[in-house]
């Protein structure tokens, strides 16, 4: 395992290999991370081994540059939204709308929530000081049908039947949705979260 053995000359080459390719794995890993979104209306779901990986170091990898650590599906999930359903990257000077249909909120047995991330991770500042949406951070507008809309943009809509979560004024972001007591259905990917639409 520590080059034991090896001349100066192996002991360089492997070194360099492990230094190149732990270079690599970030942008690798955020190229697969983005193919793995498109196919599911740009969220990554997560696997059903997600928290106990094994041998899989690339997928522990992949783990590692979308967010430190998980916990396994039983306790909660966490679909990211890379893209809008239309395969593009957020950017902060769009609007978007995320719409759970009547019915088909997240379904969690404890909560759920969605958190907004800028490029590099951080949560954006904003002068409402709100980081995520969700029933456990009242009061979440409901619609008369029962739909629940969330505008993603960094200006107030101005529509009391939207929940606003602010967005960074320009610049990339992401989606971080959260399930504590995620059903079946969500562990299995029976139940996605639907695409997010780009408006205006």
């Amino acid at each position: 395992g520590d080059g034991q053995g090896l001349g100066p000359d192996a002991q360089a080459a492997l070194q360099k290999a492990i230094a190149d390719e732990a270079a690599g794995l970030p942008g690798r890993a955020r190229l697969s991370v983005f193919t793995e979104a498109q196919k599911t209306a740009g969220w990554l779901l997560p696997a059903a081994d997600i928290g106990d990986y094994g041998i899989d170091y690339d997928f522990r990898a992949i783990i590692a540059v979308v967010g430190l650590g998980a916990n396994t599906p039983d306790e909660a999930i966490y679909p990211s939204g890379i893209t809008d359903g239309s395969g593009a990257l957020y950017n902060g000077a769009g609007s978007y709308r995320l719409t759970f249909p009547p019915g088909q909120a997240p379904p969690a047995k404890y909560f759920w929530s969605l958190t907004m991330y800028d490029g590099s991770g951080y949560l954006v500042d904003n002068p409402l000081d709100r980081y995520s949406i969700g029933p456990s951070h009242p009061p979440l507008v409901t619609g008369p049908d029962g739909s629940i809309v969330i505008a993603i943009q960094a200006t107030d809509p101005n529509d009391p039947t939207v929940n606003w979560l602010p967005s960074p004024a320009s610049g990339n972001f992401r989606l971080s949705l959260r399930l504590y007591g995620p059903s079946k259905a969500a562990r299995s990917g029976a139940w996605r979260p639907p695409g997010v639409v780009k408006v205006g």
